[in-house]
């Protein structure tokens, strides 16, 4: 039987009391590329959020949920407790032991605790890298719901999973609309902010393409959100950029309100402007992804082999370039 619970209410109980079935269980969530956003404040995580657009990728991250029994923990040497861990609940990204906030928030959010004897491990494989725009944290945030979700036998829908990501993302200061963007897939329209509970977004209708990023650096999401005077400038860009959108809801001005709103917003680097400009616009569109040193770029021709190839030899003359079709998966246990 489903339970129809709000996955935030303090009310209720832990919800790891009923042993699992299982000892892992995995989910694949794609990434999200924000093209412009406006920041919308809320002292309610769950109100709190951004409008927007961003495009799906058909590559993203997996994340696995596991239960470790405490035996063959104290077994293994490579399971010492380290300055970023507990004994209870470690986290790791691409073989790698890290903080993992965002996802201790989610495990908080939906009252997760281990069952006597046990330990959770949470580990993430991405397909993109990370801390460059892609939205690995909202993945990593959905990925752990919903295999948690699964692992736990908690039998919530997967609008209150969203839920919980969204609020535990926001919480973390690593992002305000990826959650919605990565729960839909294709190009999402971001309306109304906050997760699936009081937030509004949809899919616009867009042809496959392929889609070209060329990756320059990190750039860290919360130090961006928590300056007041950028805070403000992304507001007030962010409006006008969605405005502007929502005149026409097509590809097309998708890329062309968000290079509007990367150039004025200032955020753009010298590295990524000069690959842009380095592009010929009567081939190619591109922008900065948002908040990343990324620059992401299609056709103008969806399909067209000559600008296909001048996108990709042009912007490696940058650096690596990575390569995706625009996905439409959402996520999904595997």
């Amino acid at each position: 039987m489903t339970r129809k619970a709000d996955p935030t209410d303090k009310t209720s109980g832990s919800r790891t009391d009923v042993q699992p079935e299982i000892r892992s269980s995995s989910c694949f969530v794609p990434g999200h590329i924000t093209g412009f956003f406006e920041i919308c404040d809320d002292d309610d995580p769950h109100r709190k959020g951004s409008r927007g657009c961003g495009l799906v990728p058909d590559i993203g991250l997996t994340t696995t949920v596991r239960l470790i029994p405490a035996e063959e923990r104290e077994n293994d040497p490579s399971s010492a407790v380290s300055d970023i861990s507990d004994a209870n609940i470690r986290i790791f990204l691409n073989g790698r032991e890290v903080p993992g906030q965002v996802i201790r928030n989610v495990l908080s959010v939906l009252k997760i605790t281990p069952p006597p004897g046990f330990s959770i491990e949470v580990s993430g494989v991405s397909d993109l890298p990370v801390g460059c725009g892609f939205g690995m944290s909202a993945a990593g945030a959905l990925g752990t719901a919903f295999a948690s979700n699964d692992l736990f036998r908690l039998h919530l829908p997967a609008d209150d999973l969203t839920e919980a990501a969204h609020a535990a993302e926001v919480m973390n200061g690593s992002g305000l609309g990826d959650v919605a963007g990565c729960s839909t897939g294709g190009l999402v329209l971001r309306e109304a902010p906050g997760g699936p509970k009081y937030g509004s977004f949809r899919r616009i209708p867009v042809s496959p393409r392929k889609i070209f990023c060329l990756v320059l650096g990190v750039l860290d999401t919360s130090t961006v959100l928590s300056d007041p005077e950028r805070a403000r400038k992304i507001k007030e860009e962010g409006r006008i950029a969605m405005a502007r959108f929502l005149q026409d809801e097509t590809f097309d001005s998708f890329m062309a309100v968000s290079r509007a709103f990367s150039e004025k917003i200032g955020l753009m680097s010298r590295e990524a402007a000069a690959a842009i400009n380095a592009l010929d616009p009567s081939l190619a569109e591109a922008s900065q992804a948002m908040l990343g040193n990324t620059v992401f770029a299609a056709a103008v021709v969806p399909g067209s082999p000559e600008a296909e190839k001048h996108i990709y030899e042009t912007l490696s003359r940058f650096g690596k370039v990575i390569v995706f079709n625009i996905g439409f998966r959402t996520p999904e246990l595997i």
